[in-house]
């Protein structure tokens, strides 16, 4: 399963034929991620999780804009999701 699920985010990450839907649980995930990441002591616990490197390699493709052209406005909120969590990273 894990094999599947890796596939499907670089295939997230390349230009071809895209499900809609695939495509708006990464915006809404990203959403929420951000939200969340305007609560202080959310933040602290999204900084904490052992999850936290995937989500940064993840966020850095978003704001290079090396993504499915589909995402490319996911910029923006990733970099204010990077910045959000950065100095939570360094307080854990």
């Amino acid at each position: 399963m894990a094999g599947r699920s890796e596939a499907q985010v670089h295939w997230l990450f390349s230009g071809g034929r895209a499900d809609p839907l695939e495509l708006a649980l990464v915006e809404d995930s990203l959403l929420l991620l951000l939200e969340l990441a305007r609560c202080t002591e959310m933040c602290v616990e999204l900084a904490g999780g052992s999850w936290i490197a995937d989500l940064s390699v993840v966020t850095e493709h978003l704001v290079r804009n090396e993504v499915h052209p589909a995402l490319a406005r996911l910029g923006l909120p990733a970099k204010m999701l990077q910045n959000a969590l950065k100095p939570a990273a360094l307080r854990g």
